[in-house]
């Protein structure tokens, strides 16, 4: 957790720490009996956000925590992780099949920092993932 004493640092307004799978020919099903947790989206290629969205072009399967306060990177990856199995065979198996990746999202009017810990990104490592960092500033922070 940031430094909150420190002049410089800026806990986000929101972060939103998710695992991501993403495939041509995904089934959310199988991928949630393979890791025994639920997803919080998921859909399959050709289903639909409304009637008016276009088809999605790929299936997903999406596990979120979004916080605003108090915001721990580290233990909002642990509460993401809670419950999905360690098993390097199995990540191995969904990297071979599919796009793994976890994504944390900043939304902040003033910047903001978090960090991780080496164990967390040991442990994002470990399943063989991408790490992508969203970022969206919004509103006039003075500057």
């Amino acid at each position: 957790m940031p430094d909150q004493s420190s002049p410089a640092s800026y806990l986000p307004d929101e972060v939103a720490v998710a695992l991501c799978i993403y495939g041509e020919h995904l089934e959310p099903k199988e991928i949630t009996k393979l890791l025994g947790v639920e997803p919080t989206h998921a859909h399959v290629r050709g289903e639909r956000k409304s009637l008016r969205s276009p088809p999605w072009d790929k299936g997903a399967w999406i596990r979120e925590v979004r916080r605003f306060e108090p915001i721990c990177a580290d233990d909002m990856l642990e509460e993401l992780l809670r419950g999905v199995p360690d098993d390097p065979v199995i990540w191995r198996s969904l990297s071979a099949r599919y796009h793994l990746r976890f994504d944390f999202a900043l939304h902040t009017d003033v910047g903001g920092t978090f960090n991780l810990s080496p164990r967390s990104v040991h442990r994002i490592a470990q399943l063989d993932a991408e790490f992508q960092i969203y970022i969206q500033a919004y509103g006039d922070n003075g500057a």
